[in-house]
C-alpha cells in the first residue's frame, strides 16, 4: 500500500501501530502496518506497487513518526521471527547468535503461535527498548513482556550488566529474568543470581533438547507463573 492511501487511512484510524522490520534477503528495512482490532497487516509500497525499502532503521522509524504513528516496534526478518504485532508482547530475547536465536524462537512458535518473540542483539539496543529511549522514546514504557531471555556473551554490554540495569529500574525491576547461556563458570551462576535472575539455564547442544528446554521454559514462565 502506498504512502497516500497509508495517510489516508491513518486519517481515518485504520491502523493501531507500526513495525519496523530487516528483511534479509533483500537487505533493507521495510514497514507493516496493523489494522486495527483486525488480524491483517499491510506493507508500505511504492507507486509500482513493490515494496519501500530504507537502509536503516531509523529512516524507517522516522517515516512512520512523519506518518503520526506513536506505537512503533523494530524487529528482525520476520522469516525469523514470525512476529505479528496484533499479537501481545510476551518475550524479550537477547541473544546475538543468529543460529541460537533462530532456534529458540522456532520453539516458542512451535509451542504456541499465539506467543510473540522480540529479539534484541546486543544489550544497549535491549535496554534502550526496555526503559523506552533513544529510537523506542515514543513507545510506552509501561508496555512490558512477561519474560526476558538473557544472554552473557553480548557486544557493547555484557548480559550481567544488562541484569543489572533491568533490576535497578523500577520499571522492569520485576520482570522475570532467564539466564540462557553456554557458560558452566560457577562465577557467572552466582553473579547472575547475585543481580536478581529468576533462572539460570545451560544452553543445550542437541536441537531437540535446546527445543524441549524452550518449551519448559514457556510452559512455566508464560503458563504456570503469575508475575508481579
Amino acid at each position: 500500500m502506498n504512502e497516500r492511501d497509508i495517510r489516508l487511512l491513518f486519517d481515518a484510524g485504520h491502523w493501531s501501530d507500526a513495525s519496523v522490520t530487516f528483511v534479509a534477503e533483500d537487505n533493507a528495512w521495510q514497514v507493516y502496518l496493523n489494522v486495527t482490532d483486525k488480524q491483517e497487516q499491510a506493507v508500505l509500497t511504492l507507486k509500482s506497487g513493490s515494496p519501500r525499502h530504507f537502509k536503516t532503521s531509523d529512516t524507517a522509524i522516522n517515516w512512520c513518526h512523519e506518518i503520526g504513528f506513536k506505537k512503533i516496534s523494530v524487529h528482525l526478518s520476520p522469516s525469523l521471527t514470525s512476529i505479528n504485532m496484533n499479537k501481545s508482547l510476551q518475550v524479550v530475547l537477547i541473544e546475538d547468535n543468529s543460529a541460537d536465536i533462530e532456534l529458540i524462537v522456532r520453539a516458542f512458535q512451535n509451542l504456541d503461535t499465539t506467543i510473540s518473540v522480540l529479539v534484541f542483539q546486543n544489550g544497549v539496543e535491549a535496554l534502550n527498548f526496555l526503559h523506552a529511549k533513544e529510537k523506542y522514546k515514543y513507545r510506552s514504557a509501561n508496555e512490558l513482556p512477561s519474560i526476558i531471555l538473557l544472554d552473557l556473551k553480548l557486544p557493547m554490554l555484557n548480559g550481567h550488566e544488562v541484569l543489572k540495569a533491568i533490576r535497578s529500574n523500577k520499571t522492569t525491576a520485576h520482570i522475570p529474568v532467564i539466564v540462557l547461556s553456554t557458560s558452566t563458570e560457577e562465577s557467572d551462576v552466582s553473579l547472575s543470581y547475585d543481580l536478581g535472575s529468576n533462572s539460570y539455564i545451560n544452553k543445550p547442544i542437541a536441537y531437540e533438547e535446546f527445543s524441549n528446554t524452550i518449551q519448559e521454559i514457556a510452559t512455566y514462565w508464560l503458563d504456570y507463573n503469575t508475575n508481579y
